[in-house]
Formats: C-alpha cells, sequence, structure tokens
C-alpha cells in the first residue's frame, strides 16, 4: 500500500471515531505533521475539542477527549487485518 493510500485511510478513521466520540463540526480535522529528530515521526489531528495522534513507528492512533484523558488506541496492523479481503481455503 502507498503511503497516500495509508493517510487518507487514516484521516478516514479518524474522522469516524471522532464522530463516535461526539464530535459536531462540519469541518475536517486539523493536522499537523510531526517531526522528531528531523524525520517524520506521525501526525496530530484536531476536531471539536478531540484529539488524535498518529505515531507512525508504533503503528498507532491514541485518541484523546475535551478534557485530554485518552480514551482510545487503534492498533494499524488489526485494523489491516479487519479490512483485508477474506479467501477460502
Amino acid at each position: 500500500m502507498d503511503s497516500a493510500c495509508l493517510v487518507e485511510q487514516i484521516r478516514t478513521l479518524i474522522r469516524d471515531t471522532f464522530a463516535e466520540l461526539g464530535g459536531a463540526s462540519d469541518t475536517a480535522p486539523r493536522e499537523s505533521v510531526l517531526i522528531r529528530d528531523g524525520c517524520f515521526c506521525g501526525r496530530r489531528f484536531e476536531w471539536d475539542g478531540l484529539q488524535a495522534v498518529w505515531f507512525a513507528e508504533e503503528g498507532e492512533i491514541k485518541f484523546y477527549d475535551r478534557s485530554g484523558a485518552r480514551v482510545r488506541v487503534v492498533a494499524l496492523a488489526a485494523q489491516a487485518r479487519q479490512r483485508a479481503p477474506r479467501h477460502a481455503a
């Protein structure tokens, strides 16, 4: 999977999860690229007071409510397995 497709899938997952968590904004989440030691390490998303951080190296997205408490962690490898087509043996 190319990186553009992965990023778009992550954006969709984040928008859907924000909606589940009570996000009420009609706009797209605000997005920031995270850099550590000069290298890409993830992205941060903010929407209607909710936050999500995609940690690329860890392969997970952490979601935070309006108070800053972590409310959900999504492992991207598990998401990919759930979405992969299943073939009969």
